[in-house]
């Protein structure tokens, strides 16, 4: 359990790959992955037990506290209702919540979920709520990212790490970027080494990790 003090208060969270209120936590482990060139999706807890295969086409998963998410080949994105911020739930559906754009990437967080457009611009879903019953819905508002453009991107507890088109890597502190966008305040993202020129990141509760790939990537 993590907690932060307040003024007059104080807030806990359970750690990664445990759910509750903060104060009971219970351990929870599972994997979402999908297939190529099928693009079947998949969940199976890390206890033995059976894989359960997963109706739809999803060709890139994101799995956060926030909720399970996913981009088909079209690059619409989807919410996999059942999930918001209990992504170790099966889920019932998918449910798409493209906004009108086509995505290229998107990361899933505790509390943040940033996806990139096709164009490299930078998006964060705010205020993510959902209406429950058979037909759930996610209402969100939709918020982009100033002074930032970015081909890949990473968030893990209000960190973000993000690469553009020419491999620059950037690392951001969500919440002064996410203020930013409110106040019509500049914030720029951190420029940071990237000597073995990584194409791919990706941030955790174990750390920050990267792959470097040698072809040409999409």
């Amino acid at each position: 359990t993590i907690c932060k003090m307040n003024f007059d208060s104080f807030e806990c969270f359970c750690n990664d790959g445990y759910v509750g209120d903060g104060v009971t936590c219970s351990g929870q482990s599972v994997i979402w992955f999908s297939n190529w060139p099928n693009d079947s999706v998949f969940k199976k807890p890390l206890e033995p037990e059976s894989t359960l295969e997963i109706a739809g086409k999803i060709f890139r998963l994101s799995v956060g506290e926030i909720g399970t998410f996913g981009l088909d080949g079209n690059g619409q994105l989807f919410y996999r209702t059942g999930t918001l911020k209990n992504p170790y739930d099966l889920g019932n559906s998918w449910k798409s919540i493209s906004a009108g754009k086509i995505w290229s990437t998107i990361s899933s967080g505790r509390d943040s979920l940033v996806a990139i457009d096709g164009n490299g611009e930078v998006w964060s879903f705010e205020n993510l709520t959902k209406l429950g019953g058979p037909n759930e819905s996610l209402f969100y508002e939709l918020r982009k990212f100033k002074n930032v453009n970015l081909k890949d991107v990473s968030v893990h507890r209000g960190v973000a790490w993000g690469l553009n088109s020419s491999r620059w890597l950037f690392r951001a502190d969500l919440k002064k970027a996410r203020k930013a966008i409110y106040d019509d305040t500049r914030y720029d993202w951190e420029y940071m080494d990237n000597e073995p020129e990584i194409n791919k990141i990706e941030i955790g509760e174990f750390g920050v990790f990267g792959v470097v790939r040698s072809y040409a990537w999409n």
